[in-house]
């Protein structure tokens, strides 16, 4: 793990915890037995400010996921990306913050300051906003609805662009 090695012993799995945000960390793995070790796996490498998320659902339930930046400089070079699996996961609402459902389509989100694109798995939004130089935005990009349609485990990725 970043260049260091962890012995996990006997476990089969190991929990990277404590991790700082706005981070990335590189992952390699061996196996061990009483004959040696085997050559090291391919490197991965995973960053805290793109995490998945895992919601354990219920067939039916809703919950909200919360898109949040901090200390934006320029809204024009980014996108935030939200993918899931669609046999799963039901998009109910992208943008909570007006009285009306927004989904499943793509265009100029009514009320908002967001652009989206949207297909079923994938929703990419884009602020239109101008942030004043040398000053920078921290907030609330949207809260989007889900609904699960498992009961289960199902994950969302986020990710900026």
């Amino acid at each position: 793990m970043d260049g260091q090695k962890i012995d996990a012993g006997l476990n089969t799995n190991y929990l990277h915890s404590r991790l700082v945000p706005r981070t990335t960390h590189t992952y390699r793995v061996r196996a061990k037995n009483v004959t040696g070790v085997t050559a090291w796996s391919p490197s991965i490498t995973k960053s805290t400010t793109s995490p998945t998320y895992w919601i354990n659902g219920k067939i039916g339930q809703e919950f909200n996921l919360k898109l949040l930046a901090s200390n934006v400089l320029d809204f024009n070079e980014s996108d935030f990306v939200v993918t899931y699996n669609p046999d799963q996961l039901e998009v109910v609402d992208l943008y909570n913050f007006t009285p009306g459902l927004d989904t499943n389509e793509s265009g100029k989100i009514a009320g908002s300051n967001l652009e989206v694109r949207y297909i079923a798995g994938k929703i990419i939004f884009k602020v239109k906003q101008n942030i004043v130089p040398g000053t920078s935005w921290s907030g609330e990009v949207t809260t989007l609805i889900f609904k699960s349609k498992i009961d289960g485990q199902a994950s969302i990725d986020v990710v900026v662009e």
